[in-house]
């Protein structure tokens, strides 16, 4: 599963517990979750060792309920893939700015990246939005779309 599949049943069901007892109704009423996942996650959920793995690792930590602490949307429709490093935060640090203001985030360049985020050392995916005609932002013109009212 990758990471909006991880964040979106995060948001969905708030707590480990919740997905854990998540029936495959439940799992299949998520949007942007397929069948297949679906399955995978519920027949997941339900295998004795990978309860006993979970139940070990709540033991050593602590995992609080997750609630997306979005404040508006203003990068609602908008995907966003962070390449190179940035100077100001972490690629996961941009990517949860992204996500907050209703953005989606993606780790490769397509045709439905709207902006390619361009930090030191870009490599391929510098190229392929090139080719593509991908809207690219700097570090600075990033920041200043992120503080931009709406």
């Amino acid at each position: 599963m990758g990471e909006k599949t991880a964040l979106d049943l995060a948001e969905y069901f708030e707590s480990i517990e919740k997905l854990k007892q998540a029936s495959l109704e439940k799992l299949d009423s998520i949007p942007d979750v397929g069948g297949v996942m679906v399955k995978s996650i519920f027949e997941w959920f339900h295998a004795k060792e990978n309860l006993r793995i979970v139940d070990d690792l709540l033991k050593q930590v602590k995992i609080e309920n997750y609630k997306l602490k979005t404040k508006n949307y203003k990068l609602a429709g908008a995907t966003f893939v962070v390449t190179g490093s940035l100077d100001s935060m972490s690629r996961e640090e941009a990517h949860e700015k992204i996500r907050e203001l209703g953005g989606e985030t993606s780790e490769s360049v397509s045709r439905s990246t709207n902006y390619l985020v361009v930090g030191k050392e870009p490599g391929s995916k510098f190229d392929k939005a090139k080719e593509l005609g991908v809207k690219t932002l700097t570090e600075k013109q990033f920041l200043t779309l992120l503080s931009f009212p709406t």
